[in-house]
């Protein structure tokens, strides 16, 4: 679980979020590289999704939750405003405020 856990992370990581084949040749290089925009925007998911560990169904940490929500909140604002960006701020913002208003 542990190795296929950290093998879709990666493969978020280059952007095929759903595919670890796709991702595959990009790492059979020896020297990959990844366009920024997609890397930060697939942390940024990823840590937000994270973020759940730490919801009130699971380990009640709603200050960790928060920290991380904005953690991934901070990466997106790094990133040029488009569609998918505003949606996912938008989405996080809410979480946020659920959260306490942080």
């Amino acid at each position: 679980m542990l190795q296929r856990g950290v093998l879709l992370a990666v493969s978020r990581a280059v952007g095929s979020p759903n595919d670890p084949a796709k991702a595959q040749p990009v790492f059979q290089t020896t020297d990959v590289k990844v366009p920024h925009e997609a890397f930060v925007f697939q942390m940024a998911k990823l840590m937000y999704e994270e973020s759940e560990l730490f919801g009130s169904n699971r380990m009640d940490r709603p200050n960790r939750q928060a920290t991380m929500c904005g953690e991934a909140r901070e990466a997106l604002r790094s990133l040029p405003p488009n569609d998918d960006t505003q949606d996912f701020a938008e989405q996080i913002d809410k979480t946020l405020k659920q959260l306490g208003g942080k």
